[in-house]
């Protein structure tokens, strides 16, 4: 191990005998969690005789995930249009409050909506219709927007037919999506796990 390397500090703590990494200086981190560079890590654990080698936590990957709630309806005109609500949990939240710490509201707002409109595979309309929580480490923010998507079925008798996927990774992976048939309302409900 190269002494280098060891260039973050972070603290261990027994809570009712589990040992338990923080980083103190680390604003917006949940508990119990660290930031991603320093999970996961081997470090050297000080003591009185010295110190030992020790390897920091990994998170649960149902610990930080990002959450996708849509109830949209199908229109006439093969639109859909309705609420999408999406949650942010752990070191998810943790990315987007650190990178966002120094903006406005305006541009907090701007960035959420890009990072919707990247997930579809087609233009849409994103408008933020609430103001998430930006500034505590312990709520899961959520963010509630309304979503309209023009032309999103393209009519083929009875059922309509439509791409099989409205929220993927980005817009790049979702134009070979195939096509499906599906009800003409929609209630979805999506997990990325990291």
């Amino acid at each position: 191990m190269n002494a280098a390397e060891l260039s973050g500090n972070v603290v261990l703590v027994k809570v009712n005998g589990q040992e338990l990494y923080f980083e103190p200086g680390a604003a917006f981190t949940p508990y119990g969690l660290l930031p991603w560079p320093h999970a996961w890590v081997v470090g050297l654990k000080l003591t009185k005789d010295g110190g030992t080698w020790i390897q920091t936590t990994i998170p649960q990957s149902d610990t930080s995930r990002i959450e996708r709630n849509a109830d949209l309806k199908l229109l006439d005109d093969g639109s859909l249009d309705g609420k999408l609500t999406v949650t942010y949990t752990g070191l998810e939240a943790l990315s987007r409050r650190v990178e966002q710490r120094s903006e406005d509201d305006t541009t907090r707002k701007k960035y959420l909506e890009e990072q919707i409109k990247d997930t579809i595979p087609v233009a849409g309309e994103v408008e933020l219709t609430n103001k998430p929580n930006w500034s505590s480490s312990d709520l899961s923010p959520a963010a509630e927007f309304h979503l309209k998507v023009s032309g999103w079925a393209s009519p083929v008798g009875s059922p309509r037919s439509f791409p099989n996927r409205l929220i993927c990774c980005s817009r790049e992976s979702n134009v070979r999506a195939r096509r499906a048939y599906l009800p003409d309302i929609l209630h979805l409900s999506l997990q990325e796990h990291r």
